[in-house]
């Protein structure tokens, strides 16, 4: 079995001998149509890029679930509004903070 970067190697030479009408033209240049603007991106920083983009919305929507649920099950329990309003600003605080030593950290650890 080829790796999966030969193959998407493979697949861009057909696509490239397939599309490629003069000598300086490839397959992002020929026509209007969405079909014949097809690219591949191999970078190693666009895979990094997605990684990092779906961390940081899946973190945004992580944060937003538990803050509703922190605060439903505080204002059902003690229905007290301004409890539940101290306890979900503790409870934020802390997990940003966290959120942000690991930035921190990882800033000394690329210097390093």
């Amino acid at each position: 079995m080829e790796p999966i970067y030969l193959k998407w190697e493979n697949k861009m030479a057909e696509l490239n001998s397939r599309t490629q009408t003069s000598a300086n033209k490839g397959p992002f240049e020929l026509g209007t149509s969405s079909k014949q603007r097809i690219g591949f991106q191999f970078a190693e920083q666009f895979v990094r890029m997605k990684v990092e983009l779906a961390f940081i919305t899946g973190l945004a929507r992580s944060l937003a679930i538990s803050s509703a649920l922190i605060a439903l099950t505080i204002i059902c329990f003690t229905q007290n509004l301004l409890i539940m309003l101290l306890t979900l600003g503790v409870i934020l605080a802390v997990v940003i903070s966290l959120l942000g030593f690991y930035v921190i950290w990882g800033s000394l650890q690329v210097r390093i």
